[in-house]
């Protein structure tokens, strides 16, 4: 005779949610991607000169919150 258990709610308490590691995993990919667009946009607004800079409306000051605007898709 075979012999079956029931867990009742907790057997279904994660159904249809996505188990921890892959949004552990998306959470990761995701900040990594905001970081590599973060240093990016950083590295090339470092590279410009005080005139091109000046050219497009942004001082040195701004540099930093403008690269994290960018890299939080703001």
């Amino acid at each position: 005779m075979a012999h079956t258990q029931t867990f009742g709610a907790a057997a279904g308490a994660f159904t249809g949610r996505r188990p921890i590691l892959q949004r552990l995993g998306a959470f990761l990919s995701g900040a990594l991607a905001r970081r590599r667009v973060y240093h990016r946009t950083l590295r090339e607004l470092q590279s410009l000169s005080h005139r091109e800079l000046a050219d497009i409306g942004i001082t040195r000051g701004q540099i930093t919150q403008i690269a994290k605007e960018t890299a939080n898709g703001q």
